[in-house]
């Protein structure tokens, strides 16, 4: 392994330590273990209850800065078992949106029948797609037993969503995070030391807090209802769902995806490990550096050390971006075990991390399938973690 990888794996391990992560040998990628914690360099939120109440006390700004190209991708090498945990959500890329994905063979998932739509702007130019699910459509989340790459805790299981729900084509941007909020925290935003990537990148070091609460200024802006109960000051926020909503796909504000919206979003119908596009059938050859990811998405092997502008590769066949690669993105649910079959989950009921999805530019191929799963301390922050936002539309 290069002097590089190494230094990534290293931070890698420092920050997750999902799975046993070990830099030589130690882990058994299998095994699926979560260990939730020590000494994994996250802020792990204590007393977090059901309703997303997480106590963000642990310095919530514990800014890992990306130096070390802080990117929480569990990057691993053949031999360290450094599958991070993940649970994974399969993508489905088409460059324009045009491409029709599919299974590998082809074909959609048998139940599933889905209208997408582009949406009006929602927020200065950012672009959404309507995704049509109801009366109810069900998918195949979690990969297959031989996928490449693959951990034990992507076990495939049957989900059914009812909820119409549209999502951003492309991760929240530097522009429009500093545009509501007033400041930009971004390790590459302009008043970091790192090398400034420019306003169309991913905004990136912010909190699973801070993200609520982004949301919840969006929905003030455009006259819909506040999903979150957020206390506390700039960046240091702890948000919390309203009592008003059982779950966060019942509120009409802007929030962030589950990780089966996400991950019935990023395969688009596909079964592939990685999403279809153009010249990339979705399958994966290679767990490091894999051609057909380098179309889809920024990583190890193509991102120069970096985030780059968002949209800059193959979106999937709905016309999403950088659901593969770029930065993790956070999702809503706790991390937990897959349950079996399900209608509209949004998570574990309780937990200390809260899941991450998509991989990023310090990860390898095998971290930025649809199905892998990542973990952090929803008080934390990172240089390689941003988000997207969805909302329930009735």
């Amino acid at each position: 392994m290069d002097n590089k990888k190494s230094i990534a794996l290293a931070v890698s391990t420092f920050l997750l330590g999902v799975l046993s992560l070990g830099c030589g040998g130690g882990g058994n990628k299998d095994q699926g273990q979560h260990d939730s914690g020590a000494d994994t360099g996250q802020d792990q939120d204590s007393a977090a209850d059901a309703d997303g109440d997480a106590d963000a006390d642990a310095d919530a700004d514990t800014d890992t800065d990306a130096d070390a190209d802080s990117d929480i991708d569990s990057d691993s090498d053949a031999d360290s078992g450094a599958d991070s945990g993940a649970d994974a959500d399969a993508d489905t890329d088409a460059g324009d949106g045009s491409f029709d994905g599919g299974d590998a063979d082809g074909d959609a998932d048998a139940d599933s029948d889905t209208d997408v739509d582009a949406d009006a702007d929602a927020d200065g130019g950012t672009d959404w797609k309507l995704i049509e699910v109801s009366p109810s459509t069900t998918f195949t989340m979690g990969s297959p037993v031989g996928e490449l790459g693959r951990v034990t805790n992507e076990t495939q299981h049957s989900v059914t969503l009812t909820i119409d729900f549209e999502i951003m084509t492309h991760e929240v941007t530097q522009a429009e995070f500093e545009g509501l909020m007033g400041y930009n925290p971004s390790a590459f935003g302009p008043s970091d030391a790192g090398a400034y990537c420019g306003t169309d990148c991913p905004v990136e070091r912010v909190s699973w807090h801070e993200t609520l609460e982004y949301a919840n200024r969006l929905s003030q802006q455009k006259g819909l209802a506040q999903c979150f109960d957020c206390t506390g000051t700039q960046p240091d926020y702890s948000c919390s769902l309203k009592a008003a909503y059982a779950k966060p796909q019942d509120c009409p504000g802007y929030r962030l995806p589950t990780e089966s919206e996400w991950e019935y979003a990023i395969r688009a119908g596909s079964q592939t490990a990685f999403y279809p596009s153009p010249g990339n059938d979705g399958g994966i050859t290679d767990v490091e550096n894999d051609p057909n990811m380098d179309q889809i998405g920024w990583y190890y092997y193509n991102a120069g050390d970096a985030e780059r502008p968002v949209m800059g590769k193959e979106a999937n066949a709905w016309g999403l971006y950088d659901m593969s690669g770029n930065v993790w993105e956070w999702a809503w649910d706790w991390y937990g075990t897959y349950p079996g079959s399900v209608t509209d989950p949004s998570g574990a009921g309780t937990g200390t991390d809260r899941a991450l999805r998509g991989g990023g530019f310090y990860g390898l191929a095998e971290h930025c399938r649809s199905a892998f799963r990542n973990i952090f301390g929803p008080g934390s922050r990172n240089g390689a973690i941003g988000f997207r936002l969805a909302r329930s539309v009735p």
